[in-house]
């Protein structure tokens, strides 16, 4: 890494400006342990200051830098242009490098790989929006390791479902109704990038909050693509997963009387939501549109003039204590992600593991900050795959 070096200004528990040292080599650092350079500062520096009254360290760093994502109005502050990021700076304070000498390259320069990647960070990991909020409402695990290939998990359950634990004799061994292990073969995790390039004309027009929302929204489509692209993996099986299709049923076991392609049945609909709550509960479905009007437009399901209405001499109905079920909330994706007329019922708890390469953008800091580019390469690396097969229900609306 870069031997660049600087210092930031960062308020002590009295208050007081006081300056630390920050070092390239401090990314690396990061991902050697898993972290983001905000959450390694933060646990190198925390408590050191008051987070809670002076803001993040990271933050506090931005901000004795200029590097402002924001204007205020009231005080004329202005988000610094690419110009001054990279090539003019935006304090006075010069980065040196080990041996004192100083080097032309802007201290604000050394903290843009950061602000960019916690910029897009909420876009490509973690959003609260219609669609990806959804899917990070389907992980049950995210791992964080440090390079791309890493070994499965396998879980295997023998059925505790139809095999309860038998009596045990006294220092005998209990039955082993689960067991773990790992795949023979260790699983790669593809690394891709979004690149920014900045023409020389263009970086003193450009500021740094324009950069900052271009990318979120690049982003943001690059995360859906990739969040489908492991939805169909995850359900029709993928060989780089190293997981075959998840098993299917035809909703007319359940529903004799379903005779029509698409068709589903309330009767059909509650005995799928139930027919596995000794080991499971689905919480969450994914689903076509189509098929979500099918479920929506269900046959016998209760409407207003067909529920319960207590009236007569004996107003009794009768109330089921173990139904074992919730609505699931349902996410939908478009035709193709996953077959037609097809609902993917997960348990959200033990369903899905997602995995991390922490070091994926390390290389393209390394890269900016040496060669002092217009060019910014972020990097990331994601993986999904199936945590616990028996944590599925897979059912298909065909009659065939």
């Amino acid at each position: 890494m870069s031997d660049l070096e600087t210092k930031f200004k960062l308020r002590n528990r009295s208050g007081n400006a006081v300056e630390i040292p920050f070092h390239a080599k401090e990314y690396e650092t990061a991902a050697s342990m898993g972290l983001t350079l905000s959450q390694y500062l933060t646990q190198k520096h925390g408590s050191e200051t008051d987070e809670t009254k002076y803001g993040s360290v990271v933050g506090q760093f931005m901000a004795s830098a200029g590097m402002f994502l924001g204007e205020d109005y009231a005080t004329g502050i202005r988000p610094p242009t690419m110009k001054a990021v990279v090539s003019d700076g935006i304090q006075l304070s010069a980065i040196t490098r080990n041996d004192g000498s100083n080097s032309n390259t802007p201290s604000g320069r050394l903290l843009f790989p950061e602000i960019i990647m916690r910029t897009i960070e909420s876009e490509l990991r973690t959003s609260h929006d219609d669609f990806l909020g959804g899917w990070e409402n389907m992980i049950a695990q995210t791992a964080s390791i440090n390079g791309q290939k890493f070994d499965q998990p396998i879980i295997n359950v023998k059925a505790p479902e139809a095999q309860g634990s038998n009596p045990i004799a006294q220092l005998a061994e209990p039955d082993a109704l689960v067991s773990i292990t790992v795949s023979d073969v260790s699983r790669t995790i593809t690394t891709k990038s979004i690149g920014l390039i900045i023409s020389d004309q263009a970086q003193q027009a450009t500021t740094l909050d324009l950069v900052s929302l271009i990318l979120s929204a690049h982003a943001r489509g690059e995360r859906v693509r990739n969040v489908e692209e492991h939805i169909n993996g995850i359900v029709a099986g993928s060989v780089d997963r190293g997981m075959s299709a998840l098993p299917t049923f035809q909703a007319k076991t359940l529903d004799a009387s379903l005779s029509t392609l698409g068709d589903l049945s309330h009767m059909a609909w509650i005995k799928y939501l139930r027919q596995n709550y000794r080991k499971m509960s689905i919480n969450r479905i994914i689903t076509t549109l189509d098929t979500a009007f099918a479920i929506e437009a269900r046959t016998g399901k209760p409407m207003r003039d067909t529920v319960y209405v207590n009236e007569g001499t004996f107003p009794i109905d009768m109330s089921v204590d173990n139904l074992s079920i919730n609505a699931p909330n349902v996410l939908i994706v478009d035709d193709g992600v996953i077959p037609a007329n097809t609902i993917v019922g997960l348990d959200s708890r033990y369903a899905i593991r997602r995995v991390i390469n922490a070091q994926a953008s390390y290389s393209a800091i390394e890269q900016y900050l040496m060669r002092r580019a217009s060019a910014f390469r972020i990097d990331y690396g994601e993986f999904s795959h199936r945590l616990y097969d028996d944590a599925f229900s897979v059912m298909d609306l065909t009659v065939a």
